[in-house]
């Protein structure tokens, strides 16, 4: 969940705890293995896009972006959520 809510400024953040201690953050090492699993952490990551849920039947709009960051979060606690079937039948049982 940092990692997602660092976005961006995950590396920056990283290297100033490096700066201001002089040792690597304590989870440096969490943040290198969930970007080697190639685990998502933003909604561009996510197995399914907006065109994805369009064709499920999801009008865009806030709804669909609302959708986006509620499967964002379930693959945020379950990375093995992140495939197109099990996103678009979440997507399902949110409507």
């Amino acid at each position: 969940r940092w990692l997602a809510a660092a976005g961006a400024a995950a590396d920056d953040r990283l290297a100033l705890h490096r700066l201001r201690t002089g040792v690597e953050a304590p989870w440096a090492a969490e943040v290198a293995r969930i970007r080697a699993a190639g685990e998502a952490v933003t909604r561009e990551q996510l197995a399914v896009t907006g065109g994805d849920l369009r064709e499920a039947g999801i009008p865009p709009g806030p709804q669909m972006g609302r959708l986006l960051d509620a499967l964002l979060e379930a693959v945020l606690d379950d990375p093995s959520r992140n495939t197109r079937e099990a996103l678009l039948q979440l997507a399902r049982e949110a409507r």
